[in-house]
């Protein structure tokens, strides 16, 4: 026998080991498609073609049935409806295909002695569009066929199927979105559609809700919301919205239908939460007051301060919450009691932190200087009360002044807190609140900024906790631009509008390190929240850059879906991934997301033109017209006059003002703002002050693909921010270390 000679053997080896790699990608287990599948779980679809007799209605892992058509059912009988399989794992698991495939098994009989019925599930990809007798945008069944008597093969298109962010963006036909310059003629329709869906909302709530709380779109009924139980949220929290969209009759009407809906004022035996209830009904009440007083706006001619008499006393209701031995306030307050008995002392860093800019105002209008300090000592008192890191918790006890969690982050429990330090010295010149903001900024931005994205991390030590992306950090993209900080806003505005390019919504939670949807049911909801869009307003508010109007304008089509889908109103999304909704329509609906899609539309509003600084809840307030407005600080409180015979409430309140304000000189800084020296704020950028070497070592800052608005808009290359976080505050980097940077 001849012998292989050694050389030529280990050849063969080497040429075995340097064998390139297929490129093909490697097909994912059956594990793998079920985790990725998890999100479905609980959800069911129903298909049926105009004219066919039969319908079918598959529930992921559950079952698989026929039902009649509606229009072949008799008067007076009941719809015929056959199991055709319920779910089996066993037979599942021995299916071996390209796409993945759900078995159903034992299912009714065909005829009294035939086989069972039974059926194959299969979830793709799809990129063609969904077809007739189809329903749903993220999951739909494509076709249903019976390629063997009682064995039937259901084609689902699932997002859930794609792979890769790529084959999401297709799915469906893809997302035709323009770019380049939006017309102004494009730019009209949009406002318009903007709103039209405003106005679906509103006269919804006010046809099938008012004056309850908030509106049951999918039963047109109301309700209440949970943490604020009291009538009208909805209407005084969507009361500016009517003035900036031009409705000058309605908010008269709306105005009046306040003031007769809270006779007694908010003399109402109910707990609710101190921080919803400032900023949707306090801040309310307050921004459609300055829009009402405001005579360049002629939006009423019958006004005569109902909404800051209830104003008033709504924030005379919610100060007990600030009697605390730290001064933070409790979360929670009784209107006519106080403080409810055994109220846990637990409150979070946005409620207890987030309550400047309203009561803020109530002071400046009313001469009360106590709602400001109230409100700015809480906020001191959490700032003094940071980590060594300069990192806060989400929540803290309010008596012991020790943090119950430590978990640190822009997300839940936390936003607002950050957003009001800087609103607080934009709106009134609080340079304390500048200062705090500038340490808190910089620490969350260099502890929790991983690439694009922000993670939870470790109060004490900065170690990260969790890497999920919540729906409320958001906003953070926006505060960005308001703080300067433009290309960093930019990065991170580009990488929440992914998770929208790939499900057409934006979860609750998102697991940016895997880039998956969080499948629980508090994860996968979408409630119709703004802070995406706000983000994106305040972006091209700075930037003037269109591809930010056409990332916006995928909006729409969700928005358009929800009204379309609820009977009323507009109905959030419980499933972010199946686009299933639920009897839901939040106040902030009207009072934000709408508001803020319209006036990106709408660069010739009122808002746009003045200096305007929104609320967490988009409350429109003039730093120039509360100036004007501001009223001494009561000092002395004096005795009112008696009452007068048959005066009305309102005129009680207003003679009790005159009595402890007297006239309206300037401002006085020195009695409710702390007097210091204007700090020099610019500081340029440079490439110093934005690296992230061992970020960019793990990949994060590639894991995205950008959207179509502009990565880093070109019209970015010669601004300048206000913060800046990584560098010594307000100190301009060196020429020379400039120049080292750039080699």
């Amino acid at each position: 026998m001849p012998r292989v000679a050694m050389p030529h053997v280990a050849l063969v080896i080497a040429l075995l080991l340097l064998r390139p790699v297929s490129p093909l990608k490697k097909t994912p287990t059956k594990a793998q498609q079920d985790d990725r599948l998890r999100p479905l779980d609980g959800s069911c679809f129903a298909f049926a073609r105009a004219g066919e007799f039969w319908g079918y209605e598959w529930c992921h892992r559950r079952w698989v049935k026929q039902f009649q058509a509606a229009w072949a059912v008799p008067p007076g009988e009941r719809r015929q409806e056959t199991t055709v399989g319920t779910f089996s794992p066993a037979l599942t698991a021995r299916l071996r295909g390209n796409v993945t495939e759900h078995a159903f098994s034992d299912g009714e009989r065909c005829g009294r002695r035939g086989t069972k019925r039974r059926a194959t599930v299969r979830l793709r990809c799809c990129s063609e569009r969904r077809g007739e007798g189809s329903s749903g945008r993220n999951v739909y069944i494509s076709d249903v066929n019976e390629p063997a008597t009682c064995a039937y093969v259901v084609e689902v298109c699932a997002r859930l199927a794609c792979e890769t962010p790529e084959e999401r963006r297709k799915f469906g036909g893809g997302d035709q979105i323009g770019r380049g310059p939006m017309s102004l003629e494009l730019r009209q329709s949009y406002k318009q559609r903007a709103k039209a869906l405003f106005e679906r909302g509103y006269d919804a709530y006010v046809r099938h809700a008012e004056p309850e709380g908030e509106l049951r779109p999918r039963s047109c009924s109301g309700g209440p919301f949970d943490l604020v139980k009291l009538p009208l949220v909805t209407l005084v929290d969507s009361l500016d919205a009517l003035a900036i969209m031009g409705n000058s009759t309605e908010f008269q009407s709306a105005t009046q239908r306040i003031w007769q809906g809270f006779p007694d004022k908010f003399n109402f035996d109910v707990n609710v939460s101190v921080f919803e209830t400032t900023i949707r009904v306090l801040g309310g009440l307050l921004s459609g007051h300055l829009l009402a007083v405001d005579a360049s706006l002629n939006l009423t001619t019958e006004y005569d301060g109902e909404l800051l008499a209830l104003a008033l006393d709504l924030g005379e209701r919610l100060a007990p919450a600030f009697e605390t031995p730290t001064s933070i306030p409790y979360g929670t307050v009784n209107l006519r009691y106080g403080i409810p008995r055994g109220e846990t002392p637990v409150a979070s860093l946005a409620g207890a932190g987030s309550l400047s800019i309203e009561f803020g105002v109530l002071s400046a209008l009313t001469g009360d200087g106590s709602f400001s300090a109230k409100a700015s000592a809480a906020s001191r008192a959490l700032y003094e009360r940071r980590s060594p890191q300069n990192l806060f918790g989400k929540h803290i006890n309010v008596r012991s002044g020790k943090w119950v969690e430590s978990l640190s982050g822009v997300g839940s429990n936390s936003d607002s807190f950050y957003e009001y330090l800087l609103k607080s010295y934009v709106l009134f010149q609080d340079h304390d609140s500048y200062r705090m903001f500038e340490e808190a900024y910089s620490a969350i931005d260099s502890t929790t900024r991983q690439g694009d994205w922000f993670a939870d991390v470790d109060m004490h030590g900065g170690k990260p906790r969790r890497q999920h992306f919540e729906n409320l950090q958001a906003f953070w993209p926006g505060l960005q631009v308001l703080s300067g900080d433009l290309e960093l806003a930019s990065r991170s505005l580009n990488a929440f509008w992914t998770i929208w390019s790939d499900w057409g919504a934006l979860p609750e939670e998102y697991d940016f390190a895997r880039r998956r949807l969080v499948a629980t049911r508090t994860g996968l909801r979408y409630p119709l929240r703004p802070e995406l869009i706000e983000a994106t307003y305040f972006m091209h508010r700075a930037t003037q850059d269109d591809s930010w109007l056409w990332a916006a304008s995928r909006v729409f089509e969700a928005l358009e879906d929800v009204a379309e889908g609820a009977r009323c109103g507009a109905a959030s999304f419980a499933n972010a991934a199946t686009h299933a909704l639920e009897d839901e329509m939040p106040s902030f609906y009207l009072a934000e997301t709408v508001k803020y899609l319209y006036l990106l539309f709408d660069e010739d509003n009122f808002i746009s033109k003045r200096p305007y600084v929104f609320s967490t809840e988009a409350h429109p307030f003039d730093a120039e017209q509360i100036k004007r407005l501001t009223r001494a600080p009561r000092l002395v409180e004096t005795m009112a006059p008696p009452p007068v015979k048959n005066e009305s409430t309102l005129a009680a309140l207003w003679r009790r003002l005159r009595a402890t304000t007297t006239t309206r000189p300037a401002l006085r800084k020195k009695h409710w703002r702390r007097r210091e020296q204007p700090r020099e704020p610019t500081v340029p950028v440079s490439s110093r002050c934005q690296h992230w070497p061992w970020w960019y070592d793990l990949g994060y800052s590639s894991t995205f693909e950008p959207s179509l608005a502009s990565t880093v808009p070109s019209t970015l290359s010669d601004r300048k921010r206000t913060v800046a976080p990584r560098c010594y505050a307000n100190e301009a980097p060196d020429d020379d270390d400039e120049e080292e940077d750039s080699d």
